[in-house]
């Protein structure tokens, strides 16, 4: 499974406020991702954009973590965290869980 979002050479996302809200960047060319607008206060709005210009990073590192769980042979011991993992991966690709 492959994430088939914004990919930036700095692998980063950055966020800024817009007229209307915040907008979420990439940090390489200042490609707009998304913009967070609406009534919700700013505090939440802020909040929103920090994650949404996590989440690629989030998604690597979760996919590194659980492959790296599963390459060294602990799958058995943290099976129920892995499966969850995995729901949350392919949440984040838009596939099933049970889909590769």
């Amino acid at each position: 499974m492959e994430f088939k979002g914004t990919k930036t050479r700095k692998g980063e996302l950055k966020w800024i406020r817009s007229n209307m809200g915040f907008q979420v960047l990439t940090a390489d060319s200042y490609y707009s991702v998304c913009e967070a607008v609406g009534k919700r206060g700013q505090e939440e709005q802020i909040a929103n954009a920090q994650l949404i210009a996590a989440a690629p990073e989030l998604l690597q590192a979760l996919q590194s973590f659980a492959n790296g769980i599963r390459e060294r042979g602990y799958a058995g011991h943290l099976s129920d965290y892995l499966k969850y993992a995995d729901t949350i991966i392919a949440k984040a690709l838009g596939k099933e869980a049970d889909d590769e």
